[in-house]
């Protein structure tokens, strides 16, 4: 009897656990609220080509291109996916938005990539000497070289909007519930639209298989909006981190 009971318990145990890994299956990104710091900003690109003029360039930016996304983090993570064997050297930008909304015109942080070994998904974090962002909008900006110290090989830059957003206490209640669970908490910023927030939570789980769903789901918020927006969401669909 006691075997029997051991064996329900054994299994009981296994479900609760298969479910629980299953469950960043509901982390669906949407799109963000409005009054949540502001009605998203849209944000509107073109078509950019390579360092090999015969194809379009293949640096997607791994955030909404059709309005700025949102995070509670003055930290947030910045990542896109590289294909451009041809490219050396890169520039990343993070400029700031007046209240106005206007973009200031020198940027908070310029710095140097290089790609010579970087391929596939790209990382980036603030430097620690830079402060923490403010609550407010931002722009960011990737400028491909295709030399290495070579401005006149740079291609024109690839960009998207931040929006810092202040934390509410529904959200802060609802983190501390789901304290240590990283699958519930992608479900959290999922819901609240918290784009870089899901984002770097996903990423934190290493599973590429889950990774590509949520850009699956931006893709899905993307699409219809503009031909830009089309194609980033098609290019975010076309992304495969999969052995």
């Amino acid at each position: 009897m006691n075997r029997i009971l051991n064996i329900k318990i054994v299994l009981c145990s296994l479900l609760a656990l298969f479910f629980s890994i299953t469950d960043v299956a509901n982390a669906k990104y949407k799109f963000p609220k409005a009054g949540r710091g502001g009605t998203p900003q849209r944000s509107e690109g073109s078509a950019i080509r390579g360092c090999n003029q015969q194809e379009e360039a293949q640096l997607t930016p791994l955030a909404p291109q059709t309005h700025a996304g949102q995070t509670i983090s003055g930290r947030p993570i910045f990542a896109w996916y590289m294909l451009d064997s041809a490219a050396k050297q890169a520039e990343f930008l993070l400029y700031k938005h007046s209240e106005a909304g206007e973009l200031e015109p020198k940027a908070i942080l310029q710095q140097q990539l290089d790609l010579s070994a970087s391929s596939g998904m790209v990382t980036f974090f603030l430097p620690p000497e830079v402060p923490d962002l403010e609550v407010g909008l931002y722009t960011w900006k990737v400028v491909v070289f295709c030399r290495v110290n070579s401005p006149s090989t740079a291609t024109l830059p690839y960009q998207a909007r931040l929006q810092v957003v202040e934390e509410t206490p529904e959200l802060t209640a609802a983190l501390t519930a789901v304290e240590g669970d990283a699958i519930a908490r992608t479900e959290i910023w999922g819901e609240a639209g918290l784009w870089y927030n899901l984002l770097e939570e996903v990423l934190g789980l290493e599973d590429p298989a889950q990774i590509m769903k949520i850009l699956a789901e931006l893709a899905e918020v993307e699409e219809g909006h503009s031909e830009v927006a089309q194609k980033h969401g098609s290019q975010l669909r076309n992304i495969n981190l999969l052995p």
